[in-house]
């Protein structure tokens, strides 16, 4: 079975598109090769992302931010931009579908480590609810 080639998309390729890119591969790793890229990438992961994935089981060694004009000559079954970017976002590689899902940006949260951090998991919690409704089975 070929795997479907899904890329996920938000601003900076430090928190929500990661999160989505490793969930899946991790999960659905069997049917889908999934990707990430940013608008405009951090420099590096954020370490909030590293770290509730790391409390979810998932390993992020590897990852870093990458830029979007990195995957243009690319071809996916699904693009999935994860951010308010539709009007701004440069050009998508080609994609079958694309899918647009708004989720809040973890890198505007703000307060103590504990506010901050409940903030990504509520994040990476919709992030997963939200990949396993799209790329899940009924029977997963």
């Amino acid at each position: 079975m070929t795997k479907q080639k899904v890329l996920f998309v938000c601003n900076h390729n430090a928190g929500r598109s990661q999160m989505a890119e490793a969930y899946l591969n991790a999960r659905y790793g069997d049917r889908y090769e999934a990707y990430s890229a940013g608008n405009s990438p951090s420099s590096r992961m954020n370490e909030y992302t590293l770290r509730v994935m790391a409390e979810a089981g998932i390993p992020m060694d590897g990852h870093a931010p990458k830029p979007l004009d990195g995957l243009k000559a690319e071809r996916f079954a699904v693009a999935a931009r994860l951010c308010n970017c539709a009007d701004t976002c440069p050009l998508l590689p080609p994609a079958d579908r694309v899918l647009d899902m708004l989720f809040p940006d973890p890198s505007q949260f703000y307060g103590s480590d504990d506010e901050i951090m409940r903030g990504f998991r509520e994040v990476r919690d919709l992030v997963f609810a939200w990949v396993d409704e799209t790329f899940g089975d009924a029977d997963d």
